[in-house]
């Protein structure tokens, strides 16, 4: 019974929101997590936890497939170069490998995304291009009557600059192969950390530089909304009805430091109590006037 809730332990404490868990680290935790449960459904030593396995690998299993069917988890998933597609093809192998329909549609969102940087680069590569062709030419250094007897390339800038046409600044790195190199390239040990991860990726980045963009969007979606909430949640304690003039930079500046721990949270950011307005009422309906509380320190006047 232990051995079998310990297969929870892990991905659970990995999926904590204090430790802001990402989709492509996530994904591989839940693909463990079934294969593991895939083990425990076919043994018949204990009838009861084959049943609770069974059940669980059918949860984990239909909620895998679909968010694998969202764009976002797909494409996080395969821009990790510890997986890529091949995770996919591991998962899929006993359910028709890659003609399986949710393999084919992870690819097909992968290569969908590409395209939309790849035309994002080209439009940043020819609005750089429009910019340099709308510049002037720089202002000359005043020309004075007798340049041209002392200088014997006199007007020679300006006759290049006529004739030379403007230079086309070409595309960044990367074209209509880039996914199928990225999808050929060796995959990194599964057990790589994210410090060995970041700096392979930075060292990819010339050659696959769009992939490579993806890849800091992507891989920095949070696989939970909990952090966010709780920030809303946060900043309903700090402006109060009694606090509404916090300017808003404040208001940023104080979640952050508290979200990055550099700020302890206030146990009660309003620490004044709210007076309760609400009337007494008696047994028989009546409303009872308030007595006001006397004043400190009126007993000593009096």
């Amino acid at each position: 019974m232990e051995r079998f809730f310990n297969l929870f332990y892990k991905p659970t404490i990995a999926s904590q929101a204090e430790k802001y868990p990402t989709l492509h680290n996530t994904i591989p935790d839940y693909i463990s997590l079934i294969q593991q449960l895939n083990i425990w459904k076919e043994q018949d030593e204990e009838k009861t936890l084959k049943e609770a396995a069974t059940a669980a690998h059918g949860v984990l299993s239909n909620y895998l497939k679909k968010a694998l069917k969202t764009r976002h988890s797909a494409v996080a998933l395969l821009c990790d170069p510890r997986y890529k597609l091949r995770v996919l093809e591991f998962l899929f192998d006993h359910d028709g490998g890659t003609n399986n329909s949710t393999y084919k549609l992870a690819k097909a969102h992968f290569q969908h995304v590409y395209s939309c940087y790849q035309r994002r680069q080209t439009q940043l590569a020819e609005w750089d291009r429009q910019q340099a062709e709308n510049e002037g030419p720089d202002e000359h250094e005043p020309v004075l009557e007798d340049d041209w007897r002392e200088d014997p390339f006199y007007g020679f800038d300006d006759f290049v600059a006529a004739e030379q046409p403007l230079p086309i600044l070409p595309l960044r790195a990367g074209g209509a192969t880039e996914v199928d190199r990225w999808f050929a390239e060796p995959l990194l040990n599964r057990k790589t950390g994210p410090e060995e991860q970041q700096a392979y990726m930075q060292s990819k980045v010339y050659d696959f530089p769009i992939i490579a963009q993806m890849a800091r969007d992507f891989q920095a979606i949070p696989a939970t909304s909990a952090p966010s909430e709780r920030v809303f949640s946060q900043a309903g304690n700090l402006v109060s009805k009694k606090r509404t003039r916090i300017v808003s930079e404040n208001i940023r500046y104080v979640l952050c430091l508290r979200s990055w721990g550099l700020l302890p949270p206030g146990e009660n950011d309003d620490n004044t109590e709210e007076e309760d307005d609400s009337p007494l009422v008696d047994d028989e309906g009546r409303v009872i006037q308030r007595q006001e509380e006397p004043a400190m320190g009126s007993e000593l006047i009096n």
